[in-house]
């Protein structure tokens, strides 16, 4: 686009909440007991921003052919009909709903995968809590969201599918354990650094002659 090179700083990923970075030393198993869930079952969240998403629904409902086997934790954002939907439907698979939180740090904490759109700011944290991602990625994908799903598919740390009713699938390939074990060890190579990086590089930039 034309920008002199002296003038591109390039960070090791996107600016998040630096909360993602302080350790969490809360025991897992006790404090999913205390949301009413098997301290011991593998656990997904589902988060679809902010606002949250009528999608989450169907998602729900493809999900509890796990039955037994899987967990999941609801993020619904501001949407409270969303929520309320969702405890209403509840069958025998364990789950937990919760609205608009600041809290995502502790609930990924508490997550062994996560489910959401291919938003960056969502899967940057995901990824920062070294949880493998499904994501989804079609023509109604925005740009930006796009290249997220690439950046996905090349550092092999989640699945990407076209549509989130192949969820099931996903959620097979994902959890056999060779294949999370591979997902975890290529999320544990990335160190996205950009939110303290930042500041250097406007110190850097506020230095230098005009």
């Amino acid at each position: 686009m034309g920008h002199q090179e002296k003038r591109i700083f390039r960070t090791s990923g996107l600016v998040i909440n630096p909360r993602f970075y302080e350790p969490i030393t809360v025991d897992r198993r006790s404090e999913r007991q205390s949301l009413d869930l098997d301290p011991d079952l593998p656990t997904g969240l589902v988060l679809f921003g902010g606002y949250g998403s009528k999608v989450i629904l169907e998602i729900a409902k493809r999900l509890e052919c796990f039955q037994h086997k899987l967990q999941f934790i609801f993020i619904c954002g501001c949407n409270e009909e969303l929520a309320s939907a969702l405890r209403q439907s509840q069958g025998f698979q364990k789950r937990f709903v919760t609205t608009f939180t600041e809290d995502i740090p502790y609930y990924m904490h508490l997550a062994d995968f996560f489910i959401g759109k291919p938003g960056p700011g969502s899967l940057s944290e995901a990824m920062a809590m070294k949880l493998p991602v499904i994501t989804e990625r079609n023509a109604l994908t925005m740009i930006q969201e796009t290249f997220s799903c690439e950046w996905i598919t090349d550092k092999e740390v989640g699945i990407v599918i076209s549509n989130f009713h192949n969820i099931k699938r996903a959620i097979e390939k994902l959890i056999q354990p060779e294949n999370y074990s591979d997902y975890r060890a290529n999320l544990n190579t990335l160190n996205n650094q950009a939110v303290f990086e930042t500041v250097d590089i406007l110190e850097q930039i506020l230095k230098a002659p005009i």
